[in-house]
């Protein structure tokens, strides 16, 4: 479990095709000395398992399923992540309830730098409408952010200047594509009350 809030970027060392899946070398810097073989990482958004540590460097292994559904295989060597060690039970809640657990790609349509902030529109399929409000929570790239404006199939976002110049969000570009979470209580309250009022209609 994270809480959205980005605590370091690390820097893509290697990408290997490994089976089906993909073996990720990545630079995490100082935050190796809090690592070990087998814990959880937030790389992008994407709960990842710690497989090998040697010096500042991890190792970590991506299934084929991953890929699919995430934005993990776009990687290349060189590229920046966004990072986040997994919550412990003294963690500041400052964000929302973060899984890991990546609910689909979407496309970044438009990314404007602007003072005091910035905003970031975002494409994504129907499906999940349902899923997103105005002044909920989404994570982008593991990123926890306040959706502002909200249509059928796009939300846009402000940012204040320290996310951007802490995360990878200064990279976007039209066209880059992002994993996005979509609010954990906000699926658990849909099908909650989905199922009642399909048992109540009965």
């Amino acid at each position: 479990m994270f809480t959205g809030l980005i605590q370091g970027l690390g820097k893509v060392c290697e990408v290997t095709s490994h089976h089906q899946g993909m073996l990720l070398d990545v630079n995490v810097d100082s935050m190796s000395k809090s690592l070990s073989v087998g814990d959880s990482l937030s790389l992008n958004g994407v709960c990842s398992t710690v497989k090998t540590i040697l010096g500042e460097t991890v190792s970590i292994e991506y299934l084929s399923e991953t890929l699919r559904k995430t934005a993990i295989g776009e990687l290349s060597s060189g590229d920046s992540v966004n990072l986040e060690l997994a919550m412990t039970p003294s963690t500041r809640m400052g964000g929302h309830m973060v899984q890991g657990h990546v609910d689909i790609v979407g496309h970044v349509l438009s990314f404007e730098m602007k003072e005091p902030w910035s905003v970031v529109t975002i494409s994504f399929p129907d499906f999940f409408a349902k899923y997103v409000v105005e002044k909920g929570s989404i994570a982008v790239d593991g990123v926890s952010l306040t959706l502002v404006d909200v249509k059928e199939t796009q939300f846009s976002c402000h940012l204040i200047s320290h996310t951007v110049q802490n995360t990878i969000f200064s990279r976007y570009k039209k066209g880059t594509l992002v994993n996005l979470e979509f609010d954990i209580v906000g699926k658990y309250l849909y099908k909650f009350y989905t199922q009642a009022y399909e048992n109540f209609k009965k």
